[in-house]
């Protein structure tokens, strides 16, 4: 990089006293870089806000919110960023020195728009989703497994300041925002690549809004960005089998996972959610149109 650009970190928090003044230290001593961090306090003066009250570094800017959206929150942090990039952090979070400038050299390599990276989860937990995730480190096969599962962490990505003006940033609304701003990035054809390398520690607890949602609000949510051909149908088996097709108004086809050859004419939407049967499964369709979900 002849320059090395500046990002603006966006730190939403709220009821995070214990582990918020970590999160900024972490953002503050990242290095080889041009930073600005903007926080985001939601919600009426509590210990959080006194932690962030107490930073006095320049790079470092305060905004306060009356109610905890974390999409508004994040939206009136955008308004304000100075730089080219825009970055994350959650205030339970953690991430290597390194992360910024690493994801910027790869989003120069890779011509991408937005750079996740790998992550870490603590304590231990979700393994398999994380395992999951960290696997799939390309555009193309992030892009096809967008409707089994959310398939890069939000806080964990570097975009460019222009491709979230593209899809209008964050949204509020009864839905996984993280999610919302995923599908919209993919429908807009901005080009993400997952930096390979775990810079970002996601810490687990009940708490969080990955929980709150029910399945069927989820593949509700799903279902509302599918744009399928006329002659598309479910294939799949059990019980998933037939909620997706009466969710999707569409055939329902059984299918033993290993005969994909009985597969019927048409655009199948495949409905199964172990990553080794959708492996085999893709193997052996391997040009023909078709798409999972989850």
């Amino acid at each position: 990089m002849d320059r090395t650009p500046t990002v603006s970190v966006l730190l939403p928090a709220w009821h995070a006293q214990d582990t918020v003044a970590q999160a900024v230290r972490d953002i503050l001593n990242q290095e080889a870089i041009s930073l600005e961090l903007i926080a985001i306090h939601q919600g009426g003066p509590d210990a959080t806000l006194r932690a962030l009250q107490d930073v006095t570094d320049p790079r470092f800017r305060l905004v306060q919110l009356q109610e905890p959206d974390t999409a508004a929150a994040l939206e009136a942090g955008r308004a304000l960023v100075r730089g080219e990039w825009i970055a994350r952090i959650d205030a339970d979070d953690r991430c290597a020195p390194t992360r910024l400038v690493e994801q910027l050299r790869y989003a120069e390599a890779t011509g991408a728009l937005v750079v996740p990276c790998q992550v870490e989860a603590f304590p231990a937990g979700r393994e398999q989703l994380v395992a999951w995730q960290n696997a799939l480190v390309h555009h193309q096969e992030m892009a096809a497994e967008r409707f089994v599962e959310m398939p890069w962490f939000t806080a964990t990505a570097l975009f460019r300041a222009e491709a979230l003006a593209r899809v209008g940033g964050w949204r509020s609304g009864p839905f996984q925002e993280d999610y919302d701003l995923v599908v919209r990035l993919f429908a807009a054809g901005v080009r993400t690549e997952k930096l390979p390398a775990v810079r970002y520690r996601w810490q687990i607890h009940p708490g969080q809004d990955t929980w709150r949602w029910s399945r069927d609000r989820v593949r509700a949510q799903k279902a509302a960005w599918l744009d399928l051909p006329a002659d598309a149908y479910v294939a799949g088996t059990g019980r998933s089998l037939s909620e997706w097709a009466a969710l999707l108004g569409l055939p329902a086809v059984p299918l033993d996972p290993r005969h994909p050859e009985l597969l019927p004419p048409g655009f199948p939407v495949l409905v199964f959610g172990a990553a080794v049967v959708r492996a085999r499964l893709r193997a052996a369709l391997g040009q023909r149109p078709h798409l999972f979900v989850a």
